[in-house]
């Protein structure tokens, strides 16, 4: 199983966390180390069964995969910002796929 850090710790990572235990109930895959968020309150609490390691900036601590956890329609820059202030290259991070997605097949759409 590889090791996953998400980044953000609020309602859209929390969702993450539940699509990631319906592949590990299909495939193994994953092992959520935890999250990192830049909330202060947060840092050493537990959110949907998982800890909140530290704030954004530590990510290089953790050697896991990596997931941008955090979205938000009012701030839609938002995932680009914290990518681009982190600097990861891309293969850290991670793709995951909820074992119930599928693409329709095409039925005529131009």
């Amino acid at each position: 199983m590889d090791d996953l850090i998400i980044l953000g710790a609020g309602a859209t990572s929390q969702q993450i966390v539940d699509a990631i235990a319906d592949v590990n109930r299909h495939q193994p895959t994953w092992n959520v180390v935890g999250y990192l968020d830049d909330s202060p309150a947060l840092h050493g609490q537990s959110v949907n069964g998982v800890k909140v390691l530290g704030p954004l900036s530590s990510i290089r601590q953790f050697s896991g995969r990596v997931l941008i956890g955090m979205a938000s329609p009012m701030d839609r820059a938002r995932r680009h910002r914290v990518n681009s202030e982190l600097d990861l290259r891309l293969d850290r991070f991670a793709t995951v796929i909820h074992p119930s997605a599928f693409v329709a097949p095409r039925r005529g759409w131009v």
